[in-house]
């Protein structure tokens, strides 16, 4: 009988982790996920990155916002070729800093269309909203929320084998949380998409002997 396929839970922080590029090898997780492995994630966090889009381009902006303030004191100095030199850096600063904003909009874009396209998507419902609120264990209630979906939507799926991957271990890397992961079925977690891959062919392989 074939083994059913290997649910990988992803959040926030996995969407924002492609975008902003920390993690390189999320794309690539995201656009083909290996066979036998479903893609999961709470609806939630596409609406969560959005919002952290927006919050990054306020803090980008403010960063901008300095660099043509320096630009406008440096032009002061009519004397000084070190202070027109380090005008022309900081325009080209400021020209790349757009770039930037700009490339990391897309590559979000992207991610969420992939996760449209790859991943399952789990929709809040009115259990999990009571289950999150009755005992919270993440501060944040956006990411308490978060949880409660995959741990509702693991317990739905005992058969699978089940991990979850996420950088954000503040939130969802404390005792507690992993403790009701495993309750729920999620018996490994990874911080990056990396990770998760060399263990994930390190499975099969050892699976591909044990038939052999």
């Amino acid at each position: 009988m074939p083994q059913p396929p290997s649910l990988l839970f992803i959040e926030t922080n996995f969407l924002m982790s492609m975008a902003t590029g920390r993690d390189a090898d999320a794309s690539r997780l995201l656009a083909q996920p290996p066979a036998g492995v479903g893609l999961v994630i709470p609806q939630v966090c596409v609406m969560e990155a959005l919002s952290v889009l927006n919050q990054d381009r306020r803090q980008r902006n403010q960063f901008k916002d300095q660099l043509e303030f320096q630009i406008g004191q440096l032009r002061r100095d009519t004397t000084s070729t070190n202070a027109r030199a380090l005008v022309a850096h900081l325009q080209q600063a400021k020209f790349a800093h757009d770039d930037l904003i700009e490339e990391v909009g897309i590559r979000l874009f992207y991610g969420i269309r992939l996760t449209g396209q790859n991943a399952t998507l789990i929709s809040v419902t009115g259990q999990i909203l009571d289950d999150s609120r009755a005992n919270p264990l993440i501060e944040d209630p956006t990411d308490n929320l978060i949880l409660y979906c995959i741990l509702s939507h693991a317990r739905l799926h005992p058969a699978n084998p089940k991990v979850f991957l996420s950088g954000n271990s503040n939130d969802f890397g404390g005792e507690s949380v992993q403790h009701a992961l495993r309750t729920a079925g999620v018996n490994k977690s990874f911080r990056a998409a990396k990770q998760f891959l060399e263990w994930f062919t390190s499975q099969v392989s050892r699976d591909d002997l044990l038939r052999g």
